[in-house]
């Protein structure tokens, strides 16, 4: 019985711990999500015209309950769902589908600096969406971002196809590409009108205030089929990143999973690049945030980093369209601000951990 005793207690140590620290990380999603929620209906109610919750709370019910504007002030009512409610909606699918995307494409290359944007997707959609400013079609803006980003990653898959398909090659090939368009968007900058040059840089710097509702939906199923395709990968990508040797033993095609990987987040980050802008920093910060906070595995990573991103976009973008009154802010700047100090932080408590 003694022995029985010695040869039991580590095992239940060892499920004790894996069983709070599940709890633990549970607990966490759930208080994110919450916090989340009651961060929307904030946001909800401030800005230029300000609402109190219980308005806010009318007018949204009021909607579900076909009243319409009939109960409360058609302004306001205007205000909420014709303005607001689709921006808080798009930031939300914004930031969850960037910070996704990017620690997906983290876990499969392997590299903690990658991002959505790193294939190209960004330089690209700035050059589609520059031309068609050039051009005088800004009913083009849209499609041509969309087109060019797709080119780039296809061209990029093509180079590293040409070299082994491999993390390495994705990468090299996904720098050039990004210099080669980022090369003709600022000659297009160049030979710009003073009034196109704004537009251009207006686009570059990334905004949520012309959102609608018909890109809303349209974020919302692009993030509806792809989120839920990249958590699928969450074993595949514990596999991965336990080593090449590992994935081979245990029958994982690293190279298909990549290939996939990637379709998946070009697909779903061209179609918010092509609404937005360029948005940088959150597809970055936002995953190494969570991994603070949850830790390395992809099954809890995945809809971790999605709170986070949503987040973090959120409170930028309630930050642009307020700090200055009447006067909003591109939200690139935004999340720049909020994104390099967290990983300036995250680099010296990383440096200070090394060092103990």
């Amino acid at each position: 019985m003694g022995l029985e005793r010695l040869m039991s207690t580590p095992d239940n140590s060892l499920r004790n711990y894996l069983n709070k620290r599940e709890s633990l990380r549970s607990v966490i999603l759930i208080s994110a999500l919450l916090i989340l929620i009651f961060l929307s209906l904030v946001s909800l109610c401030i800005g230029s015209a300000h609402l109190t919750l219980a308005e806010v709370n009318k007018i949204v019910f009021s909607r579900f309950r076909g009243e319409g504007a009939s109960i409360i002030s058609p302004g306001k009512y205007s205000v909420i769902w014709d303005i607001r409610l689709p921006r808080i909606l798009m930031a939300l699918l914004c930031g969850a589908s960037l910070s996704t995307g990017g620690v997906a494409m983290q876990g499969i290359l392997r590299n903690p600096l990658v991002s959505p944007y790193t294939l190209g997707i960004s330089a690209a959609s700035a050059f589609g969406a520059s031309l068609a400013i050039i051009g005088g079609h800004y009913n083009l803006v849209i499609p041509g971002a969309f087109v060019m980003s797709l080119s780039a990653v296809s061209f990029v898959l093509i180079l590293a196809h040409l070299r082994g398909m491999n993390s390495q090659s994705l990468i090299l090939a996904g720098i050039a590409v990004m210099y080669a368009f980022s090369a003709g968007t600022s000659l297009l900058q160049y030979l710009a009108t003073q009034d196109q040059l704004a537009k251009i840089v207006f686009w570059l710097m990334g905004s949520l205030s012309s959102t609608t509702w018909d890109q809303t939906k349209m974020t919302a199923i692009a993030a509806a089929i792809a989120l839920p395709v990249l958590y699928r990968f969450s074993w595949k990508l514990n596999i991965i990143n336990a080593g090449e040797e590992t994935a081979l033993s245990l029958g994982v095609n690293s190279k298909s999973v990549m290939f996939i990987i990637v379709i998946v987040v070009t697909l779903l980050s061209s179609i918010i690049v092509s609404f937005t802008g360029v948005i940088g920093f959150i597809g970055l910060a936002g995953p190494h945030i969570s991994r603070l906070l949850v830790g390395s595995d992809y099954k809890v990573l995945f809809p971790a980093t999605a709170l986070t991103g949503a987040f973090l976009l959120l409170i930028s973008d309630t930050i642009a369209r307020t700090l200055l009154g009447n006067t909003e802010l591109p939200i690139g700047i935004i999340t720049s601000l909020i994104g390099v100090p967290f990983l300036i932080s995250i680099l010296l408590n990383k440096q200070r951990r090394e060092v103990t």
